[in-house]
């Protein structure tokens, strides 16, 4: 089993395109022995636990780990613990498809309560990253009283 990330904004529908992209949030290891007892222990089956928890500016997920396929994990007795460490606000992010070619993102329509909007961005300035932000109206035309944007 892999581990993908699915998202929501109602808790009824999912996006689910890491899945279908094939890009697992938690990937398996590499198989250096083959089954029935694979090693190393999380290269056939990983198990993770409900919810992250943030420690120590990270993003950690503990799994179970089984070099085993999971039908076969609780037979064995052969599966451990592991932890997964995402740096903090990491772990989903947008980038350009082409390296050095804008791109631009836009969100669904929401409201901002109070008079601050944070975006924690992390650019490659020495490779040329940039950011232009605009805040726009429900009309599509750019927001004109905000601090900072322009």
């Amino acid at each position: 089993l892999q581990v993908y990330l699915g998202t929501s904004r109602d808790g009824i529908n999912y996006d689910l395109s890491w899945i279908y992209a094939g890009e697992p949030v938690l990937a398996r290891a590499s198989m250096t022995s083959p089954p029935p007892h694979a090693s190393p222990f999380d290269s056939m089956c990983l198990m993770p636990a409900a919810q992250f928890v943030t420690h120590q500016h990270q993003h950690w997920l503990f799994y179970e780990g089984c070099p085993e396929l999971h039908e076969e994990r609780k037979h064995h007795g052969t599966c451990k613990i592991g932890l997964a460490r995402y740096r903090l606000d990491g772990l989903s992010y947008m980038s350009s498809a082409e390296p050095g070619v804008w791109a631009n993102m836009v969100t669904k329509p929401f409201v901002v309560v109070g008079r601050r909007l944070v975006l924690n961005v992390e650019l490659d300035q020495e490779r040329g990253g940039a950011l232009k932000i605009a805040v726009l109206e429900g009309s599509g035309d750019e927001h004109s009283e905000l601090e900072g944007f322009g």
